[in-house]
């Protein structure tokens, strides 16, 4: 995707999207979005009301934190945004066992589809606790829009 026009590269990804079964809730929240792209989560007394109504599972497995990760992280966020932020949840990754099943273009596909996601729904914010191979171009692209466009990127 690389070389493509950014329309091309757009098209290209909402086809990814589409491909990998994206269960999606969108309402077009007016609040500004954080995006944290991780493991899902689990609905606490930290979360709620913070979450926007828009969610994107990218596992085609829910937005369940199997492992609790997301969740922990997305909590984190919440106890020090600004009321006026919710988080915006983009499932990327289930298990471990279930990643390795999928393979690594899958996992490096993934990643760029929720960076695209962040763009896409205008995130002000996007969190990534995740080690991802940054020598994968799709991926550096994503990144270098979403700073462009002025997010902020952790």
């Amino acid at each position: 995707m690389q070389n493509l026009p950014r329309r091309a590269a757009d098209d290209m990804l909402e086809l990814l999207l589409l491909m990998m079964s994206v269960t999606t809730v969108h309402n077009a929240d007016p609040r500004n979005h954080i995006a944290v792209i991780d493991t899902g989560y689990a609905i606490g007394p930290e979360l709620r009301g913070k979450m926007c109504t828009d969610e994107f599972d990218l596992t085609g497995k829910g937005m369940y934190d199997a492992d609790g990760h997301g969740t922990n992280i997305a909590a984190i966020i919440a106890k020090t945004m600004p009321r006026s932020d919710c988080i915006f949840p983009i499932k990327f990754y289930h298990t471990q066992e279930d990643n390795a099943k999928r393979g690594e273009d899958y996992q490096r596909g993934v990643i760029v589809a929720a960076l695209y996601l962040a763009i896409k729904y205008h995130a002000t914010h996007v969190n990534m606790s995740f080690v991802s191979n940054t020598n994968n171009l799709d991926e550096r692209a994503m990144l270098q829009r979403l700073v462009d466009g002025g997010t902020v990127v952790t």
